[in-house]
């Protein structure tokens, strides 16, 4: 997925826009470092999520940070990581994973809604249904600089027959009131 991530970069690049790149492994270990960025970018397709990762990320947000999810199917399930055997592991059943005696699953199913924490979260309604993105509201600042108006589409040359459609979100009832979308 490499070539959508080169898309955005390429975009806050064109738009001047500064930015540093954090791995999901800085996020596991280095939780204390996103406190010096006003805005984390999460996208593409970040489905595996460790405890610390999701408590870093969810302590970000609460402490008055902003986030910006670009991606489907995002903080789905819980992963242990075993940095000795450089393991990672799931267990989407709900069992106890081998390496650590901690529950698995989804993390939805672990009372922790990933749309708690993004906004929305991931269901099956709309799988493999491709389409290109629709401008919703021109004057977001997301939109600034870039020439589109309300109603155009873009993402049309992405993939089959647009950018989004693989796997979609939806909001739920645990999505944050102060959500934009």
């Amino acid at each position: 997925m490499a070539g959508a991530e080169l898309h955005l970069m390429e975009w806050l690049e064109s738009n001047s826009l500064n930015y540093e790149l954090f791995a999901a492994q800085d996020l596991h270990y280095n939780a204390a470092k996103l406190r010096q960025y006003k805005v984390i970018i999460i996208q593409v397709h970040p489905e595996y999520y460790t405890s610390e990762m999701y408590s870093a990320l969810e302590n970000y947000v609460n402490n008055g940070g902003n986030l910006m999810y670009l991606g489907a199917n995002g903080v789905y399930a819980k992963v242990v990581y075993n940095p000795t055997l450089r393991i990672m592991e799931t267990r989407k059943s709900g069992t106890a994973h081998f390496y650590e005696s901690s529950k698995g699953g989804r993390w939805r199913d672990l009372n922790r809604p990933e749309s708690a924490l993004l906004g929305v979260q991931y269901d099956r309604r709309g799988y493999d249904t491709y389409h290109p993105y629709k401008v919703k509201n021109e004057k977001h600042w997301i939109f600034s600089n870039t020439g589109l108006k309300k109603n155009d589409l873009f993402g049309s040359g992405c993939g089959r027959n647009g950018a989004s459609g693989h796997e979609t979100d939806k909001i739920t009832e645990h999505s944050p009131k102060n959500l934009i979308h």
